[in-house]
């Protein structure tokens, strides 16, 4: 609950025409993180949802951040998105590396 009221309330401060391009450009932005983290971490456990996905590889990891930059830079000025990626890279970084002491790994 606490989240939803976060991203309400930050979503609130923007004009209301730039609410739904900024929800575009922080989906594709969210997601990409998570092939990156796929393809460079260990699995938590090896029997895990995420083990029976399977791993990208490294190109299909790269090829995720390419297409949620262009999706981000097409909603917003690429300044926003500068930040915007490098706020995702700090706060993936920083929960990979909570994910990693706490369970060993990956599981998503």
């Amino acid at each position: 609950m606490t989240s939803f009221v976060a991203k309400i309330g930050a979503l609130s401060t923007l004009p209301r025409s730039q609410v739904l391009v900024a929800m575009i450009a922080t989906h594709a932005l969210a997601r990409a993180p998570l092939a990156v983290l796929a393809a460079a971490m260990p699995y938590a456990r090896a029997d895990g949802l995420a083990a029976s996905a399977g791993r990208p590889d490294s190109l299909i990891a790269l090829t995720a951040c390419v297409v949620a930059a262009v999706i981000a830079l097409v909603a917003l000025p690429a300044a926003t998105v500068m930040t915007a990626a490098f706020v995702t890279a700090v706060t993936a970084a920083s929960l990979a590396a909570l994910a990693q002491q706490q369970i060993g790994g990956t599981d998503w």
